[in-house]
């Protein structure tokens, strides 16, 4: 693709910045060594404390596709995509993180499958990594638009930073101020609740999502737990009576610290998912939330939860599922440690 006569570039590139001196670098540089050039780089320095500015400045000075929002109050992720997206000239929007790395021909696959599949909003599979380099692990996600629409009623499925959109997409719809910490979950339920836009996943790692103990995730688990539970019972009332009854009772169950309880909702996802045929990867992917959303992990639930799958998970990604495993048995051995003191 060629840029247009206008000037307009093709794709916006967003990318929040709080406080991300250490990673920032190498997050930038991987956007402006892409193989896919027409597209400018809009960076929103979000009250940054340390040397980020400094570092955003320096690659502006280098580069003309940089343009730099600097505001001196911290005002979180989502007024900072918000005030990007107001900036943004170009017909493709593409999310970005500061501590992450896009592989170089990432904006490149992505349009060019957006193009093929008619998607309007397209994620990628990708690439969990830290400093150990045991930890290392790779996330698929459901490929397909059908299957899409009824994963989120467990979890969030696209992941965010790798995302392109297509401009329209926010004529609709727009991040949730009101759903801070969850605001991409809310967001992918808001567009399919539209019915105008169609999702998807490329099934190629396109990025490396960095992971730290500093995340939002981490820091506001609790918080996101209880984001998630709204949404999806918002999201699948707008579905329908079936896929509101459905998410009432597993999020009813879910609290439970009972075996049993985990069996019913396996038995309940495997029959919702073979009404709707539902592909494997998708059920399985229903399943892997169900067990990441239950309030208790041990090796007789995680069991539970790969017969439930029928190990589709196991063989398709053993490097993650040995990670979920050991949780499963270190989370048992705190519970026993932890009765042992009453």
């Amino acid at each position: 693709m060629n840029r247009s006569v206008t000037n307009r570039p093709t794709l916006s590139v967003i990318m929040p910045c709080y406080n991300a001196e250490k990673f920032l670098k190498h997050s930038i540089e991987s956007v402006l060594n892409q193989t896919f050039t027409d597209f400018e780089f809009i960076i929103v320095n979000d009250g940054s404390t340390d040397r980020s500015l400094d570092i955003i400045r320096q690659y502006q000075k280098i580069s003309n596709k940089i343009v730099v929002i600097n505001r001196e109050k911290n005002l979180g992720l989502t007024k900072s995509l918000k005030e990007a997206l107001l900036v943004a000239k170009g017909k493709y929007i593409a999310r970005m993180d500061a501590d992450d790395i896009c592989l170089p021909r990432r904006f490149e696959k992505q349009l060019r499958y957006m193009h093929e599949q008619k998607l309007d909003v397209c994620g990628s599979y990708i690439t969990i990594f830290n400093r150990n380099i045991f930890s290392r692990r790779t996330i698929d996600y459901p490929v397909k638009h059908e299957d899409i629409v009824f994963v989120l009623l467990m979890n969030s499925c696209i992941p965010h930073p790798s995302v392109i959109f297509n401009r329209e997409v926010f004529d609709y719809v727009n991040y949730d101020e009101d759903y801070n910490f969850s605001e991409d979950y809310k967001l992918w339920c808001d567009i399919i609740i539209t019915k105008r836009f169609r999702l998807g996943n490329i099934p190629q790692v396109l990025l490396f999502y960095r992971e730290s103990q500093n995340q939002i995730s981490v820091k506001k688990a609790k918080l996101q737990r209880d984001l998630s539970k709204k949404i999806r019972l918002s999201y699948a009332k707008n579905l329908g009576e079936e896929e509101f009854n459905l998410v009432k009772e597993i999020v009813n169950l879910e609290d439970s610290e009972k075996a049993e309880d985990f069996l019913k909702i396996v038995e309940l996802i495997q029959k919702f998912g073979k009404t709707k045929k539902l592909s494997n990867s998708a059920i399985y992917y229903m399943l892997r939330s169900a067990y990441n959303n239950f309030s208790i992990k041990n090796p007789t639930i995680y069991l539970n939860y790969l017969k439930g799958s029928k190990f589709i998970g196991m063989l398709r990604n053993i490097k993650y599922e040995a990670i979920l495993c050991a949780k499963s048995i270190l989370s048992k051995a705190v519970i026993e440690k932890v009765k042992g003191f009453k």
